[in-house]
């Protein structure tokens, strides 16, 4: 949640802090050096608090996976290089993964497109680099409070695949929303519509992840999740050039929503949600936890 909420403060603080005065020539254009001095003190403040406050490891196992490999005997590299290998080996011939993998990797990297682009995606419409920042700000607050809502239905359902298929669909409703609403001289309508379409995308890697978890176990997260992660940083490279070069095609607005750059973004959309109703994955940790005592408890009851 942290990593958003910085996403969220990135889209909104910038634009108020560097401003354009006059014209649009670079000379005129201020704010700079403020911006990146505070930046640096925050990332000095963080480093500082990495190194003083933060511990190995949490005391307790966050998941069953890793209370496993904390209770086997400690790896030494060439055996912990072998696990990696076999692991991922294990999940690029695991179907529903890939299926997964190609459904959160399409998505996240149309997702970090359209946050680098906001401001030139809106901009074709007409509206400026703070009403783009309001926007990106919106679109990270709806996806937060709606990561809540996927956090507690994950948790009280174990629902994992159905989740994923719902919200995949729902995120395709969102974008097409924004696509149709993306008009001149309605900013609070817009505003509404990234509210939206944060609350489809964000909550995705949380539906995701867990999906991954249970699925893959006891293949360790952070190798299952990695994967999902790279695959969707990769693919934003890509995207992002694309849509650049899309909405170049048609910098303004003439009457229709229906530009380059929105049936592009409609249509990586619909390819993931299509690709995550082929997701039917289970529920290996639960299934190994319902053999026996729940193996995270014993791990803790022992730590």
């Amino acid at each position: 949640m942290s990593n958003s909420l910085g996403i969220a403060i990135g889209q909104v603080v910038p634009p108020l802090v560097v401003v354009r005065q006059g014209q649009a020539e670079e000379g005129d254009v201020t704010g700079f050096s403020p911006m990146l001095g505070a930046q640096g003190a925050v990332a000095i403040a963080g480093l500082a608090a990495a190194a003083l406050l933060f511990g190995d490891q949490p005391k307790y196992p966050p998941t069953a996976a890793e209370g496993a490999r904390r209770a086997a005997p400690r790896e030494s590299i060439a055996e912990a290089l072998a696990a990696l290998r076999r692991d991922t080996a294990r999940l690029l011939s695991d179907v529903p993964y890939l299926v997964l993998l190609g459904a959160f990797g399409v998505g996240l990297g149309a997702f970090n497109a359209i946050l680098t682009l906001v401001e030139q995606w809106v901009g074709t419409v007409g509206y400026g680099s703070e009403q783009a920042g309001a926007f990106g700000g919106i679109l990270i607050g709806g996806g937060l409070s709606a990561t809540v809502a996927a956090a507690v239905a994950l948790d009280k359902t174990r629902a994992y695949s159905a989740i994923v298929r719902g919200w995949f669909a729902y995120a395709l409703l969102m974008s097409l929303g924004v696509v149709l609403v993306l008009r001149p001289g309605q900013a609070v309508l817009v505003g509404a519509a990234f509210f939206g379409l944060g609350t489809g995308f964000v909550p995705i890697l949380t539906c995701c992840f867990e999906a991954t978890a249970a699925h893959t176990y006891p293949v360790n997260e952070e190798v299952s999740t990695g994967l999902l992660m790279l695959t969707g940083q990769l693919t934003g490279i890509g995207f992002t050039a694309a849509l650049t070069r899309l909405i170049e095609l048609h910098p303004s607005y003439t009457g229709t929503v229906w530009t380059p750059v929105n049936i592009c973004f409609l249509s990586i959309a619909v390819l993931c949600a299509a690709l995550a109703q082929l997701f039917h994955g289970s529920d290996m940790r639960g299934r190994g936890s319902s053999d026996g005592p729940n193996e995270r408890d014993r791990l803790l009851s022992s730590a």
